[in-house]
C-alpha cells in the first residue's frame, strides 16, 4: 500500500457475524478477494471474517453488504498494520482506506511495529 521500501502497511477489515447465511453471502460476493474465516475465540458459534483491504475492493458492494446484513453483523473494524524501520514518521493511510472508513464507519485500530535493522545485525554477530 505504500511505496516507501522502509514501510510496510496493510489494512484488514474484520467483521464479526452471527449467522452462517451472512457468511456464505460474503464469501460469494468477495470470492475474488483475499479473505480468511475463523470462529470467534470467545464464542465458537460466531464467525470472524478478515478481508484484506486493497484497491480491488468495490466500496459500493461492501457498503451494500453491510447495510443488508446489519442485523447479523456484531461489529466491524479496520485494522491498519504498519511495519517500519523509522522510529518516527508521518505515514499516510491510503485514500481508498480513508474513503472506506468515512463511508462505512466502524472502529479503526492501528498496529505499529518498529523494526531495528541494527538489532538484527547485532543478533547475527552473537
Amino acid at each position: 500500500m505504500t511505496e516507501d521500501p522502509y514501510i510496510s502497511m496493510s489494512c484488514i477489515l474484520r467483521i464479526i457475524l452471527n449467522s452462517v447465511n451472512s457468511l456464505d453471502e460474503f464469501k460469494s460476493i468477495f470470492s475474488d478477494n483475499n479473505i480468511e474465516i475463523r470462529h470467534l475465540n470467545s464464542d465458537k458459534s460466531k464467525y470472524v471474517i478478515l478481508l484484506e483491504f486493497n484497491e480491488n475492493i468495490i466500496l459500493d458492494t461492501l457498503e451494500s453488504y453491510i447495510e443488508a446484513n446489519q442485523s447479523d453483523i456484531i461489529s466491524y473494524r479496520f485494522i491498519i498494520s504498519i511495519d517500519t524501520e523509522y522510529d518516527t514518521r508521518i505515514i499516510d493511510v491510503p485514500d481508498n482506506v480513508v474513503e472506506a472508513i468515512r463511508r462505512l464507519g466502524g472502529d479503526v485500530r492501528f498496529k505499529y511495529t518498529f523494526i531495528d535493522e541494527d538489532m538484527d545485525e547485532d543478533m547475527d554477530e552473537s
